[in-house]
């Protein structure tokens, strides 16, 4: 979600050489959604599930449809998701649905539409989301063809379905579906990732990564299908790891919170000015809530992104320029390092309206990324900084 705000013209210095900063920019308000699999955990801590997803600041909970769990505690649980602004999508999916004559996909669809009518409002699912993975069935290998024609025809079938109870229909999709193609009588041809990004309200990108920059790296990875999805007024949330996998480089798993907010902070860089992406997944909810709270309240707290800069020299200092006299005891501007910790910078005037971030005596440390935070301005005449800023920097 973002909307046009006004605020003070600023000018950063970097490289030595001065870049005007629009006095119109986007709002980063950043949407988080997350997977939850083990259903029954809201049978035994709803409340603290609740809490911990506010912390998180999730505003879209994937919820596995379970059926041994009573449908009370789904509507508590959803009950008390939506006074707290977070919606929750039946989520189902399996590689056996595929399958001729599997009964899982009829059931789960006959458990939703009986639900649905008989919950209240409130207590209702706000959605659809479906991780079907035909790649990962038996006949992918083999039969390729047939099981994509199979995966398209659930995927027609759910969007009849979901239009009918009036819901959004949400998809997960691996990055590499761009390089996929589909031929059959039913669909016609042309490439998977486009047809799903068609059919759907929403596709969750599983771009599972720990880092954005490279060739290999997320930003480049979901290039493709952010561009189409922004022909087709669609939208793209991109989703990330944090559960241990085989190989390192595709989770945050043994990472930090500050880590996936930073490889977070760098994407949205990339994509911000799209109008189709949407925000970010994290896979998944159990293994992603050791991590604790977000180091940056990003959507309550109405922090605003400026992109980032890289090859800063250890010894780099930034100037802000305002377009108006400010109150130098009313600023409080710092510096992290990736760790979350405060870097011993030190900030000085220069005149009524421009002020200086010194690095530290030390200088910065190499290969480091660090973020400027500008948290707090008054002008001399009493208005306030619209919003706060961020800009995440790396150090050569």
């Amino acid at each position: 979600m973002r909307r046009r705000i006004l605020f003070f013209a600023i000018i950063l210095v970097f490289m030595g050489a001065t870049a005007q900063v629009e006095a119109e920019s986007y709002e980063y308000r950043t949407s988080i959604s997350t997977w939850m699999w083990n259903t029954p955990t809201i049978m035994r801590e709803p409340d603290e599930v609740l809490q911990d997803l506010k912390a998180k600041h999730v505003q879209k909970l994937y919820l596995q449809v379970n059926r041994d769990v009573p449908e009370y505690y789904y509507k508590s649980f959803i009950k008390k998701a939506s006074q707290q602004g977070i919606d929750v999508y039946a989520l189902g999916g399996s590689t056996k649905w595929l399958k001729r004559g599997d009964q899982r996909l009829p059931l789960f669809k006959e458990w939703v539409i009986e639900y649905q009518k008989e919950a209240n409002k409130t207590e209702q699912f706000d959605g659809f989301h479906l991780d079907i993975e035909p790649h990962a069935a038996d006949g992918w290998d083999t039969d390729q063809q047939e099981m994509i024609l199979r995966f398209q025809k659930i995927i027609a079938d759910f969007k009849l379905l979901a239009n009918e109870l009036q819901l959004p229909l949400e998809l997960d999709q691996p990055f590499w579906f761009d390089s996929v193609n589909y031929d059959n009588e039913s669909f016609g041809k042309g490439i998977l990732s486009e047809w799903v990004i068609q059919q759907v309200d929403g596709v969750t990108l599983l771009a599972y990564r720990n880092f954005s920059e490279g060739n290999n790296g997320i930003n480049k990875l979901v290039e493709k299908e952010m561009a189409y999805a922004e022909q087709v007024d669609r939208k793209v949330e991109v989703a990330i790891e944090t559960k241990r996998t085989g190989l390192d480089y595709l989770s945050f798993y043994g990472f930090t919170q500050k880590d996936i907010d930073q490889v977070f902070a760098e994407v949205s860089t990339q994509y911000e000015s799209y109008p189709s992406f949407n925000g970010f997944a994290v896979h998944r909810f159990e293994s992603w809530r050791p991590f604790g709270r977000s180091t940056v309240n990003l959507e309550e707290e109405a922090w605003k992104l400026y992109k980032a800069k890289e090859n800063v020299n250890r010894d780099h200092n930034w100037t802000i320029q305002f377009n108006t006299a400010i109150d130098p005891t009313y600023t409080k501007i710092y510096v992290e390092n990736s760790e979350g910790i405060v870097v011993d910078t030190r900030i000085k005037m220069s005149s009524e309206n421009v002020l200086h971030v010194e690095a530290p005596v030390e200088g910065y440390q190499k290969g480091e990324a660090y973020t400027l935070y500008i948290e707090e301005i008054r002008s001399r005449g009493g208005k306030s900084l619209s919003g706060k800023l961020f800009m995440p920097f790396y150090v050569e």
